[in-house]
């Protein structure tokens, strides 16, 4: 959020934060709602409201020109951070082993978390001065695992569950984004394995999965995002590798065209049935088929067609047949999902 004015920042109304080392534009990330004012003159003219989880980016008592950023808001997960004293390390010990649990029913991807129940779990972190006891929602990830030594303000678990993401998936925007085929936001979009095989590294900004026949693939990895798997773990084609936003073209390229069709056709049917539309299935599929429908020219051959021009695949396959028929070389293409928005506006170019 942006000042509109400039002035001095003040902090106040109980609001409390602690240093992220994992977010560096942030002096710090809020532990507790509260509100950050700026004053001019002594005098507040400008209030917000902050919640836990906002990350600061303004001091207090900073003085700020009109139009600064104070405050980011994400609002896809909540984290849990070591709230222990400064030049403290702690050893971690939660109160229940991590496992292994499936995520969703549909996608059949899996993560690290925490048996079903109904009490929060607890880690507590010991250090040489006492206990300090945190409690972590049973429905989030743990990032470090037990007899790990940690610093103040070090992430300890990520939930991606919550009452935000269902705010900022909910309604009739977030349908209509899905079937202008909106490619998920950067800083939500989460890297996924380009194969079925096992997890053999993970780096500040890179993971690499070795595949069955032995292949090593590196993925690049987000500035800020948080693995949902571990060194080590197995993971098939397609299987999100932190807790961003898996995308829908990203998927194109690892499953390709047939998988992604059927994995959208389930994905539109709950959301049909969340929404309690009458929307029978075969209307989807004829959505579906259209927008990926699509081809890219990678290597052009002798069809005199651009490279990376996008073409439907009947025009493709028309190209194709005429270049046979005089014998020359075909050209390569790859399958390409596109928006009905993107799909109609060219259908009246037309």
């Amino acid at each position: 959020m942006k000042t509109i004015g400039g002035g001095t920042v003040r902090h106040g109304g109980g609001l409390a934060w602690i240093e992220c080392p994992d977010h560096r534009e942030a002096i710090g990330e809020c532990t507790s709602a509260g509100t950050l004012d700026v004053l001019w003159n002594d005098k507040p003219m400008e209030s917000f409201d902050l919640r836990a989880g906002d990350y600061l980016l303004v001091a207090d008592g900073a003085t700020v020109p009109p139009k600064t950023w104070l405050f980011s808001r994400d609002p896809w997960s909540r984290r849990v951070r070591a709230d222990i004293p400064r030049g403290v390390t702690a050893t971690v010990r939660w109160s229940e082993a991590p496992l292994r649990v499936k995520e969703d029913d549909v996608t059949g991807l899996v993560r690290h978390g925490f048996a079903p129940g109904e009490r929060d779990v607890t880690v507590a972190l010991r250090h040489d001065g006492g206990k300090v006891t945190l409690a972590v929602p049973r429905d989030a990830t743990p990032i470090v695992m037990d007899g790990i030594l940690v610093v103040r303000g070090q992430l300890l678990a990520v939930s991606a569950a919550g009452v935000r993401r269902d705010e900022a998936l909910s309604g009739i925007d977030a349908l209509r984004d899905y079937l202008n085929g909106r490619r998920a936001d950067g800083r939500f979009a989460a890297p996924v394995a380009p194969c079925d095989g096992r997890v053999e590294t993970i780096e500040p900004t890179r993971m690499t999965v070795r595949a069955a026949g032995g292949t090593l693939h590196t993925v690049r990895k987000r500035l800020r995002g948080y693995p949902s798997v571990r060194e080590g773990d197995e993971v098939r084609a397609g299987d999100a590798l932190d807790h961003g936003e898996r995308d829908h073209h990203a998927l194109l390229r690892v499953w390709g065209e047939e998988r992604l069709t059927r994995h959208m056709l389930e994905e539109l049917e709950i959301e049909t049935a969340r929404r309690s539309l009458s929307i029978p299935r075969g209307y989807w599929v004829l959505v579906v088929r259209a927008m990926l429908a699509w081809r890219r020219v990678l290597r052009p051959g002798d069809t005199g067609l651009r490279r990376h021009r996008v073409l439907s695949r009947r025009d493709f396959e028309r190209v194709q047949r005429e270049t046979g028929a005089r014998g020359g070389a075909p050209a390569v293409a790859a399958p390409v999902l596109r928006g009905v928005a993107n799909i109609a506006r060219q259908r009246l170019a037309r």
